[in-house]
């Protein structure tokens, strides 16, 4: 299936155990976090959301991954800033022939035009049948 990676970046010095992310909904989860059989993303650092919102699809909640990874400072001075790398792998709706493109992360921020995506995707499956 394909991949959704998400980058956020976090203070200095954050540690693995401040980091909370979860999935919910989708049909298989509790009612907690959203309705209408949509899946939904937390990010929380402290108790604190800096991310939450209905996907912009299906993702397979058991294959939810996330790391902490360092950057380097400019200078190399003080401790390295952290980011949070969240990967999901989109999950294909029932019958479906192959997996959705998402116009968004999150249903609540803005969308870009997947129109091109499709097409070359469209071109892509209509040379391997050649």
């Amino acid at each position: 299936g394909a991949e959704v990676t998400v980058w956020l970046p976090l203070p200095p010095g954050t540690r693995a155990r401040e980091v909370g992310v979860a999935i919910r909904g989708g049909g298989g989860g509790g009612s907690s976090g959203g309705g209408d059989g949509d899946t939904w993303l937390e990010v929380t650092l402290g108790g604190e959301s800096l991310l939450k919102g209905a996907l912009g699809g299906a993702v397979a909640r058991d294959e939810l991954e996330w790391t902490l990874e360092d950057a380097p400072r400019a200078g190399g001075a003080g401790e390295p800033s952290r980011t949070l790398v969240v990967a999901l792998l989109k999950a294909a709706p029932p019958h479906a022939a192959e997996l959705p493109i998402w116009a968004s992360l999150l249903r609540s921020h803005p969308e870009i035009d997947v129109a091109p995506l499709r097409r070359a995707a469209a071109e892509a499956r209509a040379g391997e049948l050649n």
